[in-house]
Order: C-alpha cells, then structure tokens, then sequence
C-alpha cells in the first residue's frame, strides 16, 4: 500500500449533452457494461449530471463483474457512506473509494436503479459499451438476468451517467489520452491499441477515450442539435485531456469536421483554413507543454467518397497533415494517413478499411490504426 501514490484512470467518455435523445426513467434498474484499460483496485467512480435541468436522483449503485456470484465479484457503491445520492443540475461527483479488484481490459458492469423520472442528460456514445434497463429495483438479481438476451433485445450503445473511473496505484502508471471526434469515440483503434500494449508488458499506461461524434477544434456544436457534438476541443482540452487522471501523453487526432460540418448544417462563416486549425493545435501543445505532458499528432485520414468532400478541403487536409509530419511542435507523430490511404488513389481510404461511408475505418481498419502506432513514442 505504500507504494500507491497516485491516481491513474482507466476507464473515461467525454461528456456531451444527451438530451436531444428523449431518453427517460422512472422505477428502473440500469445496466451499463464498460470496458476498463487498466488493471488495479482502490478504484472511485465519477457520476455526471453535467447536462441536466433536473437534479439526477440515485437510490442505489452496485458494481460487477462476470463470474460466480461472489464477495469479489460485486460491491455496493457509496457516496459519503451512503447508498443513495442527489447530483444537482451541472454538477459531477465521485464515489467513495471501493477496494475492488479489476483486471486489464475487463468487462464490467455498473448496476443503477432510479426511482423517481430522470432524463438521460449525460453521457457519450460507444461501440463497444453499452447499456440496457429493465422496471423495478433489481440490483440484487444481476447473477441471474439472462444478459445475453436482454442485450440483444435493449441494447443501447450509449454510456449514461458516468464518465470516470479511476484507480490509485504506483507512480510510474500513466494514462494516455486519445482525443478525438467520432473516429474516437466510437471506433476500436484504442481498443486496439490497449491490447497491443498489454501483449507487449506494458501494463502501466492506460488509454483513455475522449472521443466526441462530430466534434471540431475550432467551433462548438451548432444550436440545433444542442450540444450534441460538444463544446469545441480548444473549450474542452483541460476538462477532458490534461486533468484525466495522471495523464502523461495526449495523442491530438481531431480537424476534419472542422472541414466538412461548414459544408453541411454549420454556418458558412464556420470555415477553416489550414492555418487555423494549425494555430489551433499550437494552443493545445502549448497547454500540454505546460503541464509537462507530451503531446502526438495525428495526421488526419483521407474521406474522398464521403458526401461533403471537395478538392478545396482535400488541399487544406493536405496542408494541415504536411505541418503535422515536418513540425518539431509535437514530441512526435502518428500517420494514420499514409497507413489509411490507398496507395493508388491517396484522396480514399483503402477499400478494405472503409466502413462505406468514406470516412470512418471499419473493424479492420481500427486494428491497422492500433497496429501503426509505434509504442516509443509513449517511453
């Protein structure tokens, strides 16, 4: 114990405003299964009601993993010692710390049960977490619910509620950052990359997703859809990048929807140039810089094919990845766009990465990501 000096997250979403989903509870349990990066114990829960009009009221928390009903297996949460906790509107809170086991990479579950009705009003999107409820107060019954036929049925790939966990462990574990839009927040590349650092022993970094749909560097989300995209990445670069849990390397992978969206539904006066995403990037080193965090670029991929591409924002994609690739701003660099790219037609993505819609990779694709990304750029 005497070794454990800091805490480190292994688990974390970006907080978006769910409210445009209509999501509602009442006199509900709510399963919600995350994926952990990182192994440990003494671990804490951060619950978020960041979005809310509505005081987030939650009568009783558990926490679980896959396995023989047992004392190890599951674990009631506190709050302050108590069962029960009322979240005000805007506000987040940690649990009490639980001396709870978990292991590299694990599934685990968070059992919720709300009482009174409550929006979803916080939380991110997954594709690889979900949730799913079912009436009443059924936290005690979760060895027993057929979860493979509830998931199937209810599956929701959204992550309510919680943002955070993290664990207290010894100083030489860190956790790296990957901040991103949709390619991150809802693409396996890190996933992937949590894997590929575990089977090479190197079981002391965590990766952290802090990926939002949509998301710009410059801009926040249009009105319309009510932060769904959220704040801009220069807003939310502290909150959700340099104050994660013992973060000491960011991998800085965001810009093509600063691209495309003023082509879409974002005012026209939203247009990018090269130069200012690239001013935009130096703000965020520089902040990372400060802290004594190492920061990555991420060239960004090709999306000819995908609806709103144009040669005008192929030539700044180009622009911005020639920066990246001859910059001495970043400690160092991951081109996802030589390993993305067809080789024959450098404008698309290779057709075996494509998910069909030009833009984002799919499965294969995320494991090329993981698979290029060189892992001395994080000694």
């Amino acid at each position: 114990m005497k070794n454990m000096k800091k805490r480190v997250g292994t688990f974390s979403i970006s907080p978006i405003n769910l409210m445009l989903t209509n999501l509602q509870f009442k006199n509900e349990t709510i399963w919600i299964k995350l994926k952990v990066s990182i192994g440990g114990s003494l671990l804490r829960i951060k619950f978020s009601n960041l979005f809310g009009s509505l005081p987030l009221n939650i009568e009783e928390v558990y926490i679980y993993k896959i396995g023989e009903q047992s004392s190890k297996n599951y674990q009631k949460i506190l709050f302050n010692g108590e069962e029960g906790i009322s979240i005000s509107e805007n506000k987040e809170i940690f649990s009490d710390i639980m001396d709870f086991e978990i292991e590299p990479s694990e599934d685990i579950w968070i059992g919720i049960y709300i009482k009174e009705f409550t929006e979803l009003s916080t939380g991110n999107f997954s594709d690889s977490m979900h949730y799913f409820t079912e009436k009443n107060n059924l936290l005690k019954n979760f060895y027993a619910l057929d979860k493979k036929d509830k998931i199937n049925e209810y599956q929701n790939s959204i992550v309510p509620f919680i943002t955070n966990i993290d664990i207290l462990t010894s100083s030489d574990h860190k956790a790296l950052v990957a901040f991103g839009d949709s390619i991150t927040a809802i693409n396996n590349w890190t996933v992937y990359l949590t894997e590929k650092l575990q089977q090479n022993k190197i079981g002391n970094i965590s990766v952290l997703r802090q990926g939002i749909n949509g998301n710009r560097l410059i801009y926040d989300s249009i009105p319309i859809i009510k932060g769904l995209y959220g704040c801009s990445g220069l807003s939310r670069f502290e909150r959700d990048a340099i104050l994660q849990a013992g973060t000491a390397f960011i991998i800085i992978f965001l810009g093509i929807n600063d691209l495309i969206h003023p082509l879409g539904n974002a005012p026209k006066n939203e247009k990018v140039t090269a130069k200012e995403l690239i001013d935009g990037f130096k703000i965020c080193i520089e902040r990372a810089r400060e802290k004594n965090i190492k920061t990555i670029g991420a060239t960004l991929m090709p999306f000819h094919g995908y609806k709103l591409y144009s040669k005008e924002l192929e030539c700044i994609r180009n622009e911005v990845n020639q920066w990246i690739r001859s910059s001495t701003d970043y400690d160092s660099i991951i081109d996802f766009d030589e390993i993305m790219r067809d080789q024959n037609n450098p404008q698309k993505l290779k057709a075996e990465y494509d998910s069909g819609d030009g833009l984002h990779p799919n499965d294969a694709g995320a494991k090329a990501m993981a698979d290029s990304i060189d892992l001395k750029n994080f000694s």
